[in-house]
């Protein structure tokens, strides 16, 4: 069992490391740093807050932001107990509903991007559920 924890881990290492080349990533992470999964959750929740406000605006147009485009699964996680299958496959479906926002700039579409974020952090991850339930588009934004 160890042994296929030390693979896991290496393997999440070298996939890590051959991702940091991404377009638009934070910049420690375009400069071939790697980061911590921790502090790419925590800018991109503020990424996500300035497009929540954009779309409560301007909910009828594209946005002006450039999609900046990396997987959480390049960081260096703060426990390497949660990398597994499963955490790569919340972190594609994450990517996929991302990019689909930009294509489909709604509040709908929106919505199903923080769905997945609180998919993943009620039922995977440890995280701030309350900030991320914050970040839904409601009838009623706050």
């Amino acid at each position: 069992m160890v042994r296929i924890s030390v693979i896991l881990s290496l393997l999440v290492f070298v996939f890590a490391f051959q991702s940091t080349s991404l377009i638009n990533a934070p910049q420690n992470i375009v400069d071939g740093h790697l980061d911590s999964i921790r502090h790419m959750m925590q800018w991109r929740a503020k990424e996500m807050k300035k497009i929540r406000q954009w779309i409560i605006n301007h909910s009828d147009s594209t946005l002006p932001f450039t999609p900046t485009l990396f997987h959480f699964s390049s960081g260096i996680p703060s426990d390497s107990d949660f990398i597994t299958p499963s955490f790569f496959v919340m972190d594609s479906l994450f990517h996929k509903e991302y990019v689909e926002l930009y294509r489909n700039p709604s509040i709908t579409q929106y919505n199903n991007l923080i769905s997945v974020c609180e998919s993943c952090h009620n039922t995977w991850c440890p995280g701030p559920l309350r900030l991320i339930k914050k970040l839904y588009i409601t009838s009623q934004p706050e």
